[in-house]
């Protein structure tokens, strides 16, 4: 592995250190993260720092406790399996595992953090404090300043208020703020949070499954921001409850079903908020992968009519790129024989009698 400082026009590049007689150093790439693994001699704890692999921005770094009685081995394997990585030393008597819980977009994260916690810092006494205390675990979801914040007077405006720092990110997302929201029913707050990239799939079920009658409005941007298809897989299957499937299946079927009886644009005019047909099509695949015990347990007549509309789909995306094509083909060919006839030379012969 090696690295550069993009700090000119052609920048070297240095291979990074792979130990010496007293450390051993690894690297290893974890999702889009550089990690070093360092440990001195005897040691008995391993040095871990992570590392944006894109913007060389530090990340995290951690202390991995060893076995002290076992000494310095000559080499480390490693092997990564989704979020935990095993290294085991060159004889085999040792094992460490690491797991990760590493955000995706760690940028967002890193910019402008400084000048987030200066606000909060400045805005000691303002109305949110007992919320960011919540969202890094200083204050309990019961403690009497986070009740009163969310009492019937002041739940609107604090609601509200918290929305507007999610979207300037001078909150940052955790599980304790997704728990808050959710049991609060802060909608405002829910759609903020699932506006934001970094919100993992986990979260973002758990802000969907909040809303048991769909009447928030979270499942357009539950169904629209981009997602890992086996991570969302994964977090339906454990978050999403079976009682909620009926109605969100009929929900999506109205969508297709606008997108079967109006154009991509008159939907857009009348219902900005509505996902592609695309991204309806990609979340229904996905739910029949996480759901599929619980959907085999609904009504019949409600899976036929899934059935029906994605068959309709199909059948609608599959002239659409036959027409595209046919359409492409004819102009290229057209384009073709304007530039084949301003090629020809036109040629007049006369005949002139002496």
């Amino acid at each position: 592995i090696a690295s550069a400082a993009l700090d000119c026009e052609a920048p070297p590049l240095q291979e990074l250190p792979s130990g010496s007689a007293t450390q051993l150093v690894r690297w290893l790439c974890i999702r889009g993260y550089l990690v070093e693994c360092a440990r001195a001699k005897d040691a008995d704890e391993l040095s871990v720092a992570v590392r944006d692999a894109r913007f060389g921005m530090p990340v995290a770094s951690a202390q991995v406790p060893l076995a002290s009685e076992v000494k310095h081995g000559g080499q480390w394997l490693s092997c990564t399996a989704g979020s935990v990585t095993l290294l085991v030393d060159g004889h085999g008597t040792e094992v460490a595992a690491m797991r990760w819980t590493l955000p995706p977009f760690s940028l967002h994260l890193v910019i402008g953090a400084g000048e987030a916690r200066a606000r909060q810092v400045t805005k000691t006494a303002g109305q949110l404090t007992a919320v960011h205390e919540v969202a890094v675990g200083k204050r309990t979801l019961e403690d009497p300043a986070v009740e009163e914040l969310f009492s019937a007077k002041r739940h609107k405006a604090t609601d509200e208020a918290l929305a507007k720092e999610l979207q300037q990110r001078a909150c940052p997302p955790s599980e304790a703020l997704v728990d808050l929201v959710a049991r609060r029913r802060c909608w405002a707050s829910a759609a903020a949070l699932l506006a934001l990239p970094e919100l993992d799939e986990a979260l973002a079920t758990q802000l969907l499954a909040a809303d048991d009658q769909l009447e928030a409005c979270l499942l357009a941007p539950a169904v629209r921001r981009p997602s890992t298809a086996r991570l969302l897989e994964s977090a339906l299957a454990d978050r999403l409850p079976s009682s909620l499937l009926p109605r969100l299946l009929e929900v999506l079927l109205e969508w297709l079903g606008a997108y079967r009886d109006c154009t991509e644009a008159e939907v857009a005019a009348a219902a900005p908020g509505i996902p592609a047909r695309a991204e309806i099509v990609r979340f229904l695949a996905v739910l029949a992968d996480g759901c599929l015990p619980s959907l085999l347990r609904l009504e019949g007549d409600l899976l036929e009519r899934v059935k029906e509309e994605l068959i309709f789909s199909a059948i609608d995306e599959d002239r659409n790129a036959k027409l595209h094509a046919t359409v492409r083909a004819a102009a290229r060919l057209g384009a073709e024989g304007l530039a084949r006839q301003a090629r020809d030379i036109a040629v007049e012969a006369v005949l002139v009698d002496f």
